[in-house]
């Protein structure tokens, strides 16, 4: 792939977190015992959701974190460098370490011990997409070239 490309993909990453920070991170279902219950005297008992955004998950700081790791490769895909004082891999390279402590940060989030919650599809998608961008914006920085380059060309 060229160096546009894999910038094109860490781009449009960026959204895709804010998808993944949206949809529940942890899921929780009362126990029958107590939807029994609460069907007995006439009421609901709804399970529960949290996203990225709800008590102690830092989903806003990965979406702060992946946004501006989507900016950073958005100049160079669209070939905007000369309005930063980076080059176009230091650019790539910064988006990298943005999305990779994005990957970090999500992971954290993953390993805590939620009790008797299982975790949501949002928080499994937030670290693919994290992860899969940091490693595009490393293999774009590794491409070399101007932008429109195909990887490899002189």
């Amino acid at each position: 792939m060229s160096r546009s490309q894999l910038a094109q993909v860490a781009t449009l990453a960026a959204p895709l977190v804010l998808l993944g920070c949206v949809l529940p991170w942890l899921t929780f279902e009362l126990p029958k015992e107590l939807r029994d219950l609460a069907a007995a005297v006439g009421r609901s008992a709804p399970d529960t959701t949290a996203n990225g955004f709800d008590g102690e998950f830092k989903g806003e700081w990965i979406l702060i974190l992946s946004l501006l790791g989507g900016v950073a490769a958005l100049l160079v895909w669209r070939g905007i460098t000369n309005a930063v004082p980076l080059k176009p891999g230091q650019l790539l390279l910064a988006g990298a370490g943005l999305y990779g402590l994005a990957a970090v940060l999500t992971l954290t989030d993953l390993l805590r011990d939620f009790g008797p919650a299982g975790r949501g599809f949002g928080l499994f998608l937030t670290l693919l997409v994290t992860a899969g961008a940091a490693v595009a914006s490393l293999l774009a920085a590794r491409a070399g070239g101007r932008a429109s380059d195909p990887a490899g060309a002189p």
